[in-house]
C-alpha cells in the first residue's frame, strides 16, 4: 500500500472489489453477499491489515459456506492465516466425510504440498476416534 502526496491510495495486492468490500464494512459495518472467492480474497486482506472482525465474519462466511470441493483450500487458508476455529471446523468435516476428501487429487496436491497440515489432519482423525 502507497500513498504518494495526491491523496491517493495504492493497494496493488487487492482488486478492486475486494477494497471496495473492506472499505464498505469498515466504514459501514456492512457486506454484500459474498461468493467463496471474494470470501476468500476479503478473508486474506482482513488478515493482512489486521481487521480482526472482518476476518472473523468472513470465517464465518467460510464456514457457513463450506463446500466440499473447496475443503482443501479452506484447510490451507485456515493454517496460513493462522485460524485454529476455522481449520477446526474442516478439520472435523475431513474425519466425518474422510472418503470424499482423502481420496481427492486436491488432498493428494495438499499431501504433496504440505505434509505437516495433512499430517496434523490425521492426527486429529485418530484423536477424534479414539474420543480425545
Amino acid at each position: 500500500m502507497t500513498e504518494r502526496g495526491n491523496s491517493i491510495v495504492i493497494i496493488a495486492d487487492l482488486d478492486a472489489d475486494t477494497v471496495r468490500q473492506m472499505l464498505l464494512f469498515m466504514y459501514l459495518d456492512a457486506l454484500d453477499k459474498l461468493e467463496y472467492e471474494s470470501a476468500k480474497k476479503l478473508y486474506f486482506a482482513a488478515d493482512k491489515y489486521d481487521i480482526v472482525s472482518l476476518k472473523h465474519r468472513c470465517s464465518n462466511i467460510l464456514k457457513q459456506n463450506f463446500l466440499q470441493s473447496k475443503c482443501c483450500d479452506i484447510l490451507l487458508l485456515a493454517d496460513l492465516h493462522g485460524d485454529t476455529d476455522l481449520k477446526n471446523v474442516v478439520k472435523d468435516y475431513i474425519a466425518n466425510n474422510g472418503e470424499e476428501v482423502l481420496f481427492s487429487d486436491d488432498w493428494k496436491d495438499l499431501e504433496e504440498k504440505e505434509p505437516q497440515l495433512t499430517t496434523e489432519v490425521f492426527r486429529f482423525i485418530y484423536m477424534k476416534k479414539r474420543g480425545k
